[in-house]
């Protein structure tokens, strides 16, 4: 028997068993980890393991092992920022190119939501086209270490 042909109640009662959330939360939470694949970011700027103040420790990514997303004060945990911003930091936003979608403080100021991770991922994949978008003392190096 599949789960979804369950009535409703009863899927809400099996899923606040298993985690202890409710099933539309479930659903927003899946909703949000498609999204995130849907983005297709490079793997670099997902961790394997993620900080969770619920447990105070480090826990499986929750797109590899589900998570509940509430037990994470804030969903920009589940990105490597300071990765990002080091890739913010080494382009070269003189180029026609590279600030073609706005200056690198605009790209900071946007970064504070989680949801602008996904304009990033169009934005590193047109950039990483082409290595000479970076500064000249980053050329030759690779975009993501």
């Amino acid at each position: 028997m599949r789960f979804s042909v369950l009535p409703t109640d009863l899927q809400d009662i099996v899923v606040g068993f298993c985690f202890e959330i409710r099933l539309s939360d479930l659903k927003r939470d899946l909703d949000t980890i498609f999204e995130i694949k849907a983005w297709d970011l490079p793997p670099n700027l997902l961790p394997d393991t993620v900080f969770c103040p619920e447990t105070y420790g480090y826990v499986p990514h929750p797109m590899r092992v589900y998570r509940p997303l509430s037990h994470f004060t804030n969903k920009l945990r589940l990105f490597d920022m300071f990765r990002v911003f080091d890739v913010l930091h080494r382009l070269d936003f003189r180029k026609r190119e590279v600030r073609s979608m706005g200056s690198r403080w605009d790209w900071m100021r946007k970064l504070k939501e989680w949801e602008f991770l996904g304009l990033f991922s169009i934005f590193f994949k047109e950039v990483e086209k082409n290595p000479s978008n970076l500064k000249p003392n980053w050329l030759g190096v690779p975009f993501l270490l």
